[in-house]
């Protein structure tokens, strides 16, 4: 069962109807990269004005994630501030929208959660090109 202090579905909630939009971002301990590209995500989503959300893949026990934290502090410190404040993930509707696809997967939380999520590793600039697309109301033809 997930752990009190889990990001669920009322925190989600919460977040959709403040007035800041948030980044939310879904990394695993057990991928790399996830936790090694959060920096430049955190950065990307600040400078457009976005809060930030890490949430870690709540599958993988804590002492694993904060073991994690404590060798990314060694070696990646400003990665390693990013995912301080992770919070399990525990949202049914993120696990339903398929949070879990591939890590990091991230999604633009505003008075919905954008239909499109951010899934994988990249630069800088495409993080900050993807965050801003979902800022940007779609159109339908």
């Amino acid at each position: 069962s997930p752990a009190p202090t889990c990001y669920d579905d009322k925190n989600l909630q919460a977040a959709q109807s403040a007035a800041q939009p948030t980044l939310l971002y879904v990394w695993s301990p057990r991928m790399p990269l996830s936790a090694l590209h959060a920096a430049d995500a955190r950065a990307q989503a600040h400078a457009l004005g976005l809060a930030w959300q890490p949430v870690a893949d709540h599958r993988v026990p804590a002492h694993e994630r904060d073991q994690a934290l404590l060798r990314l502090r060694a070696t990646q410190p400003a990665a390693a501030s990013a995912l301080q404040r992770s919070r399990a993930l525990c949202s049914t509707e993120l696990e339903q929208r398929d949070a879990y696809r591939h890590f990091p997967s991230a999604f633009v939380l505003g008075q919905r959660v954008d239909a499109r999520p951010i899934v994988g590793a990249m630069p800088s600039a495409f993080w900050r090109q993807s965050i801003a697309q979902r800022l940007t109301p779609q159109v339908l033809p």
